[in-house]
This record gives structure tokens, C-alpha cells and sequence, in this order.
């Protein structure tokens, strides 16, 4: 259990240091239009996101094979990136591989 708190730590401080450098994408219309591009790798979406929300962008994660990451509150995902945000994706490839681990890990 403590292993499992301090993955979604690391999950929650490297989305801070992803904002730092600029590589966080929010924003429903901007992230539509990079998934209909194929320019997002990881989708994180807040698990008390609207539901019309939370269905338009787990259907687009599951029909585009994007994965995702919905374990977060607003609050969470807010507090880690210094920003009010409900959905956020990211699309460089060095940042999206290391969520996907790290997202691996807080389900783990």
C-alpha cells in the first residue's frame, strides 16, 4: 500500500516537472484537435470530470489507443501542475514514456 501512495507521488511531482517544462497540453478543443492529429501519447483525465467530459475523452483514448490515466482528483491534478485542469495530455515521446511507467506503477 505505501509503495502504491508513494507511485502516485511520483505520478503527481512528475506531472509538476512536465508543466515546468512546458509539455503539458490542456485544454478539450486544443486536446481534440492533437488527438485527431495523433499528437497526443498519454491522456490524464480527472476522476470527478463532468461525465460528458470523462466519456468524450475515454472514448477518444480507447478509439485513438491513447493511454490514459483517471485515478486523480481536480484537485490532485491541480495542486500537481499549478493550474485549474480537468483534462491534460501530453505528446512528447521522452515524457509519455516515463508516465506510462509510472502509471503502470500506481496501479500496481
Amino acid at each position: 500500500m505505501i509503495n502504491k501512495i508513494n507511485n502516485k507521488k511520483q505520478f503527481l511531482n512528475f506531472l509538476g516537472i512536465a508543466q515546468g517544462a512546458g509539455k503539458i497540453i490542456s485544454g478539450e478543443n486544443t486536446l481534440i484537435m492533437k488527438i485527431k492529429a495523433h499528437q497526443i501519447g498519454f491522456l490524464i483525465i480527472a476522476a470527478d470530470a463532468g461525465q460528458a467530459t470523462s466519456k468524450k475523452f475515454h472514448d477518444k483514448a480507447s478509439s485513438h489507443k491513447i493511454p490514459l490515466n483517471d485515478q486523480f482528483t481536480k484537485k490532485e491534478l491541480s495542486h500537481a501542475i499549478g493550474r485549474n485542469r480537468i483534462v491534460m495530455g501530453l505528446q512528447d515521446r521522452g515524457f509519455v514514456n516515463h508516465l506510462i511507467e509510472l502509471n503502470q506503477n500506481t496501479k500496481g
